[in-house]
């Protein structure tokens, strides 16, 4: 049997995130959207870093939009991005991992691996399988759900054009906006 779920993809803000005041009324906002467009339910993006003092809030916030989607539209479903690897220094990952107890998925955004790891802009795969893996494992490790887990690989057709090639699998690129250093650091 095939599921498709439509969700409202939407991103919040730092401000919304630790405003308890803005949080209700964001949540409101989305609530009514997710209704009105007869949805099944939010995908929550974050725009910022999620720096120690906005993750804090995250475990609340997927517990207020929870209860209150189910409370409104029963059977609605919760899902966030969470960046590729648990362990990495952007992210704080217990918020994460205790946000994902009120979530119904969790979306590991396996893409874009390059820019979060390296100085230099190179010509190579963007989520590299063992990358990839070890992300993944390190979700669950922590206490993921493996049955939450959704992993999102999307096909961005780069093209990395090559500055010099130096050896095997080492071909110095031209770093454009984005693709090679993380443009939220």
């Amino acid at each position: 049997m095939f599921l498709f779920l439509c969700f409202l993809p939407e991103p919040i803000g730092k401000n919304e995130l630790v405003d308890i005041h803005l949080r209700s009324s964001w949540i409101s906002n989305k609530l009514h959207k997710t209704r009105e467009r007869y949805l099944d339910g939010i995908h929550l993006r974050f725009g910022t870093v999620l720096d120690a003092t906005v993750s804090a809030k995250l475990p609340s916030l997927i517990k207020d939009i929870k209860t209150r989607f189910t409370r409104s539209i029963p059977g609605s479903q919760i899902s966030f991005y969470a960046p590729w690897n648990c362990n990495t220094s952007t992210t704080v990952c217990s918020d994460l991992v205790s946000a994902s107890k009120y979530a119904d998925y969790v979306h590991v955004t396996s893409f874009d691996v390059q820019k979060h790891m390296w100085t230099d802009c190179f010509a190579k795969a963007d989520a590299p399988y063992h990358k990839t893996l070890t992300g993944i494992s390190s979700y669950i490790k922590k206490g993921v759900n493996s049955k939450k887990i959704i992993l999102t690989v999307p096909w961005f057709g780069y093209d990395y054009t090559c500055n010099r090639f130096i050896e095997v699998r080492c071909c110095p690129c031209l770093d454009l906006p984005g693709r090679c250093q993380d443009s939220r650091a």
